[in-house]
């Protein structure tokens, strides 16, 4: 990347980013799963800041899933730092649109928003791209961090009530 970026260091010092590399470098101790290496990679993005510079998994990892792991089944709109229902894709129909999702497998939402959000890309400071693409593409980007699990366990609040269910 240092080598072919055509603007590596317009939003962050090359001092500073070539403190992030080794930082990133030196904090893998072990192996890593594709997931867990997507995870820390995926951190570049808050440092270049190039809408155009995006990590995905590899295009194996991308087939695969798409034709056999589950997906969150819901999509989402991020709001206020907050998640809430936009269409409702599982068989649990009390789930309804505008329900805020408090929690999925036990993670609560603004741990998931900030996870996601810090990995995103973006054009500079503007933070309304990552929230584009977050509410537009949650289901695979909250694959490609947390992983496809068989079993959703949901906590959301659907007007003033609070509900767990598990999809």
């Amino acid at each position: 990347i240092e080598k072919t970026h055509p603007n590596l260091y317009l939003y962050t010092s090359k001092a500073e980013l070539k403190s992030f590399f080794d930082s990133l470098y030196n904090s893998i101790t072990m192996s890593l799963t594709e997931l867990e290496f997507y995870n820390l990679i995926t951190l570049l993005n808050s440092k270049i800041r190039d809408g155009h510079t995006m990590f995905l998994p590899g295009q194996e990892a991308m087939n695969y899933s798409n034709q056999k792991d589950k997906f969150f089944p819901f999509y989402v709109v991020i709001s206020g730092g907050k998640l809430y229902v936009n269409m409702n894709c599982s068989p649990d129909t009390s789930i309804t649109e505008g329900a805020e999702l408090l929690s999925i497998n036990g993670i609560n939402e603004s741990v998931i928003i900030e996870h996601l959000f810090l990995r995103q890309i973006r054009d500079g400071y503007n933070s309304t791209y990552p929230v584009w693409i977050l509410t537009n593409y949650f289901k695979e980007y909250f694959g490609f961090s947390f992983g496809h699990p068989e079993l959703f366990s949901i906590t959301c609040k659907i007007g003033n009530m609070e509900r767990k269910s598990i999809i």
